[in-house]
């Protein structure tokens, strides 16, 4: 058979079918069709790349041992001009010396390459699917002894090992190193040019990608699958397992070309990055269960790990009748009634029925109902939207047909709903507040709030149509007003825009200020037991007032403070401040205030001071000297303000002296530290409490000896 070109594809699909296989987001069933399949190289698939990545200088190992690089040259042969005979061999272990394992050549004649082709089919069973003219093959090694001369087959393993330029060490064992040389030998025998490779250690482990499913298709005459490599290198081959049923020993499939009803095609194919494996399997019989898996093979045939398995069902639903007499009705309380007819339950194992928002799209899977029903209530529609369904039947196998016709449904609910419950009303800073739980029972359009401006006062609606998530309202009309109490009341409207009955009724004050005025007229008068503070009444003018509240600051201070912690009632103008302190000067403030407590500003100021009682020094104040010391003594006193006494001591010319401080119980005292200044002048004052001090006693003159 000719060979390709190395430009020409190496895709076993045939030239009707080029372009059409399968990748992730392209029709499969495509490059399924029945077709005449060319057999051409399984191996040639992805080499070029492949080998074209390899560096001479690495060994390569496999199951049967190394693969080692020899040249370019089909020996023997001239190169540069000068001949050479073969490519020698050697290879050593680590301190050990080089050891000559071969001389390696190319065949020398067509028989020689016949019969070296015929031996690699031993070991590569696929190279039989390549029908290689090698007549025409040892034609193009004779006008060049070059690996290139052989085309696209250049790049075939078992074709680089019969033609000499890549050589097996099947001697290698299991965990050693190894470092070979090769070298090219004259016709005497002698090294023209040599090479050492790279060290490598038997396995030389390269993982091999892993194949996923990518897609499956199956009729009554055949069944395909689509690999897909996972990442890193490409591989380079792959076998397919296949048993009948699910269970049961697996079998390997071979590929075959020789019978056009009882094909078995595999192929690789390659689009951007991604490495599809393909499988194409007329072997099966109609209405059966088969199971496949596959393995792949890099370029040295190292395995990677099987895929999952596949099972696949040879069984065409297209040809099953699809349901008919569909139709869709509304259930007033529920939704909507499907209803169908099914020809042929016999190869029904469900029925799939779809629903989308289109008539072209958007379908997903609703529900999946037993061969034998022919009705079906959804439940999960909203009233007023239009809803569009199709079906799909479900086979042996889990196939599934093609769509059925569309057809299309409303809901219209004529129930009312149920009103909403939690309503509560809270004051907040402008207006009213309003919370309720959220419906997600019934199929609401949503909610609507009415108001009543006072208990006799019918509702009105004050919102619009509030979303059916919506949780919360804030009223603040303008017309709202903080002396005033409103109710509140929500009613539910469903998407067929049934409204519902009124919610509870809830009621609230908004937080809006109530101004009051500034009390007039503030007056005091002291009395005896305090001071009375009087100011204009305004409960006429300010119907929304609640009430006073008065303030005081002593002296120079800037600080008001309450005298109560209550409000004085709205109808008081006065009180009595009793807790004033005699010689202190206060001053009085009120302010007013509103239902809502609201507050005006400060009244102006009264002020009034507390007048202080005289007192009086102690009679008969009496001094003698006795033993260094003064013995002073005074007569007892009835005076209410006084709080305690003072004694002073002075000499001519200089300043009194504070000597003691005495409590008002006291009648005597003992200076022990008179001085030595003659004569000393003794006096008493009496203090009251806000601290004044009275005048002075009467002197009492003593001479100190």
């Amino acid at each position: 058979m000719h060979v390709k070109h190395p430009q020409e594809t190496a895709c076993f699909i045939s030239r009707r079918q080029s372009g059409t296989v399968s990748i992730p987001g392209s029709r499969m069933h495509s490059c399924f069709i029945d077709a005449k399949l060319t057999a051409l190289s399984l191996f040639a698939v992805l080499l070029v790349s492949v080998a074209s990545a390899q560096s001479p200088k690495e060994v390569f190992t496999g199951p049967r041992g190394a693969f080692i690089t020899c040249g370019k040259a089909v020996l023997p042969g001239a190169v540069d001009g000068k001949a050479l005979r073969a490519y020698r061999v050697e290879r050593r272990e680590k301190g050990s010396p080089w050891e000559i394992l071969a001389e390696v050549a190319g065949p020398t004649s067509f028989e020689d390459l016949n019969a070296r082709l015929l031996r690699e089919y031993d070991y590569f069973p696929q190279l039989k699917t390549i029908k290689i003219n090698v007549a025409m093959l040892w034609e193009r090694l004779k006008a060049s002894r070059e690996l290139r001369s052989a085309g696209m087959l250049s790049q075939v393993l078992p074709i680089q090992l019969v033609l000499g330029v890549r050589w097996l060490d099947t001697t290698v064992q299991k965990g050693k190193t190894y470092e070979y040389r090769v070298s090219t030998i004259d016709e005497d025998g002698k090294v023209v040019q040599s090479e050492t490779k790279i060290p490598v250690t038997y396995p030389r482990e390269i993982p091999v990608p892993s194949l996923r499913v990518l897609s499956t298709f199956a009729d009554e005459s055949s069944a395909g699958i689509h690999w897909l490599a996972g990442p890193g290198v490409p591989p380079s081959t792959f076998s397919v397992y296949r048993r009948f049923g699910i269970s049961g020993p697996f079998k390997e499939l071979s590929p075959n070309f020789t019978d056009s009803c009882c094909v078995v095609a595999m192929g690789i194919s390659r689009r951007h990055d991604s490495t599809v494996f393909i499988l194409v399997d007329h072997t099966i019989e109609p209405g059966q269960v088969y199971q496949y898996y596959a393995t792949a093979t890099d370029f040295f045939q190292n395995p990677g790990a099987p895929s999952d398995t596949t099972t696949i069902v040879t069984f065409n639903m297209a040809a099953v009748p699809l349901p008919e007499f569909l139709t869709a009705e509304s259930d007033d309380t529920s939704g909507i009634r499907l209803s169908w007819r099914l020809r042929d339950t016999s190869a029904v194992h469900g029925i799939i029925i779809e629903r989308g928002p289109a008539l072209d799209s958007g379908f997903v899977e609703l529900y999946t109902a037993g061969p034998t029903d022919t009705t079906f209530l959804d439940i999960t529609v909203e009233p007023a939207t239009m809803y569009y369904y199709r079906f799909r039947l479900v086979g042996p196998g889990n196939k599934r047909s093609g769509p059925s016709a569309v057809i299309f449904g409303l809901f219209n609910e004529t129930t009312p709903p149920a009103p909403p419950t939690g309503l509560t009303a809270t004051p907040v800073r402008g207006g009213v507040r309003l919370s309720w739980d959220v419906d997600s029972t019934q199929n609401l359009e949503g909610c609507i709030i009415y108001r009543a401006n006072g208990l006799v006062s019918s509702m009105r609606q004050i919102s619009p149509m509030l979303p059916p998530d919506a949780s919360s309202y804030v009223d603040t009309s303008t017309g709202l007003r903080g002396k005033y109490t409103y109710f509140y009341s929500m009613v539910a409207v469903n998407t067929s825009h049934v409204q519902g009955p009124p919610s509870d009724t809830v009621s609230a004050v908004p937080l809006i200020p109530v101004p009051v005025s500034s009390p007039m007229g503030v007056r005091t008068v002291v009395l005896e037991d305090g001071i009375f503070i009087t100011w204009n009444g305004q409960r006429g003018e300010d119907p929304e007032l609640d009430g006073f509240r008065v303030y005081r600051k002593t002296g120079t201070s800037d600080k008001w403070k309450p005298l109560t912690d209550t409000l004085l009632e709205a109808w008081q103008n006065s009180f009595r401040d009793t807790t004033v302190i005699a010689g202190n000067t206060y001053s009085y403030a009120v302010r007013a205030y509103s239902i809502r407590m609201d507050s005006s500003a400060l009244s102006m100021t009264a002020t009034a001071r507390v007048p202080t009682p005289e007192i009086f020094p102690p009679a008969n104040p009496r001094a003698r000297f006795m033993k260094k010391r003064v013995y002073i003594t005074w007569d007892e006193i009835v005076q209410p303000a006084a709080a305690g006494f003072r004694l002073y001591r002075y000499t001519r010319g200089r300043k009194p002296v504070l000597v003691a401080t005495l409590s008002p119980d006291d009648t005597e005292y003992v200076d022990r530290r008179p001085g030595k200044t003659s004569p000393v002048f003794y006096f008493i004052t009496t203090v009251d409490r806000a601290g004044h001090e009275s005048k002075r006693s009467k002197e009492m003159p003593l001479v100190i000896r």
